[in-house]
């Protein structure tokens, strides 16, 4: 978005030709997920499921009751923050769009009552994985 307003705006006043350099795009896409991750964290983590422990794992007992699935946060923050940056292509929302289900999946892996099997898991990272293969292949990044 902020990319095709800069082309738009460049021809009113030069300095907005900025919001069509990639590498400013990138730089200020960078400060502003992280300036919104920290921005969000604190306010939403009394939200975020907490961890249950690990059977054989080592000090599992120090972990009970921590937030996890900070992903959901942090990811869409940067999706967010992604599609202002970014231009405005189909093969850029396919591949934000893979993210977000990779995120989706890990959440709900945290937030369900009993935790998924590695096999259920590693089969939806493999699914997404699958898809991101094919946009990435079909577009030829």
């Amino acid at each position: 978005m902020l990319y095709l307003l800069g082309k738009y705006l460049q021809q009113f006043y030069g300095p907005f030709r900025l919001l069509t350099s990639h590498l400013f795009l990138a730089g200020f896409g960078i400060l502003a997920c992280g300036f919104l991750s920290l921005w969000l964290l604190p306010r939403f983590a009394r939200h975020l499921p907490s961890d249950r422990g690990r059977e054989f794992a080592v000090r599992s007992e120090d972990a009970l009751g921590k937030p996890t699935g900070a992903g959901v946060l942090f990811v869409s923050s940067y999706v967010f923050i992604q599609l202002l940056v970014v231009p405005f292509e189909l093969k850029y929302l396919l591949i934000f769009a893979c993210i977000a289900l990779a995120m989706v999946c890990g959440y709900l892996d945290d937030r369900s009552s009993k935790a998924w099997s590695e096999y259920r898991k590693g089969l939806y990272d493999l699914i997404v994985a699958a898809a991101a293969s094919v946009v990435l292949w079909f577009f030829r990044f």
